[in-house]
């Protein structure tokens, strides 16, 4: 008979998962930090998130697609900071540039296209 535990969210069993799985934390740094009781409760979400449950099955085709989506936006978020970071470091290129070399790169408000 399985014993009752306490139930989380899929949303705090993701985060946890995550942070184990970028070595932030070992999983039971994890289960200590967070409160979690179980011993193998977090190696159970990590199987769980691999795509596998307890017992090495692959789940229902619902748990599949919602870790495909997990997974995809874990990705479009990386490349969003990524890009995020490119920006930051262009527009302080361009400051840098602009200050020791002083000319203007940046296209003020408002100009107009010059003629020929």
């Amino acid at each position: 008979m399985k014993k009752k535990g306490k139930l989380y969210s899929d949303d705090f069993k993701w985060r946890v998962v995550r942070e184990v799985a970028k070595g932030t934390l070992t999983k039971e740094e994890a289960r200590k930090h967070y409160g979690i009781a179980g011993k193998s409760t977090v190696l159970e979400w990590m199987r769980e998130a691999s795509g596998q449950d307890s017992n090495g099955e692959i789940p229902d085709k619902k748990q599949q697609e919602l870790l495909r989506l997990h997974q995809e936006l874990e990705q479009k978020n990386l490349q969003m900071n990524y890009f995020q970071l490119k920006s930051e470091a262009l527009e302080e290129m361009i400051a840098i540039a602009e200050k020791n070399y002083g000319i203007a790169i940046r296209k003020k408000r408002g100009a107009k296209r010059s003629k020929k």
